[in-house]
């Protein structure tokens, strides 16, 4: 990414290799999966969920992940689901929790931010 934002409308899948956000806002609007051996760099940036339907983020890293924003912003009663190997998300800047659920399916989520 150099320019503009990542919308995606539905799943968004990071097989392989590096996905680096260069600081752009990154929005998922189905499921966002993360397989063993990638990265996802953030940089500065939010990822955002906004689904209207219950949407899963999988994280099957070996290390946790570090997210710089974290914002979920969906129809009342509908979810974000954590799920994957990883059982720990860093969130290095804010959480925003705007509408919706969040099932962290025990699994921890560390916010050095605020939570909004």
């Amino acid at each position: 990414m150099n320019t503009n934002p990542l919308v995606v409308l539905n799943n968004f899948t990071v097989p392989s290799g590096d996905f680096i956000a260069n600081n752009l806002n990154v929005t998922v609007g189905g499921n966002f999966s993360l397989a063993s051996g990638t990265t996802y760099i953030t940089g500065t940036n939010t990822t955002f969920f906004n689904g209207n339907a219950d949407q899963i983020f999988t994280i099957n890293q070996a290390a946790p992940q570090m997210l710089n924003n974290l914002t979920i912003n969906k129809t009342a009663g509908v979810a974000l689901n954590l799920a994957g190997t990883q059982s720990l998300i860093n969130v290095a800047g804010n959480f925003s929790l705007v509408l919706g659920t969040m099932n962290d399916n025990g699994k921890s989520i560390n916010i050095a931010g605020k939570y909004i």
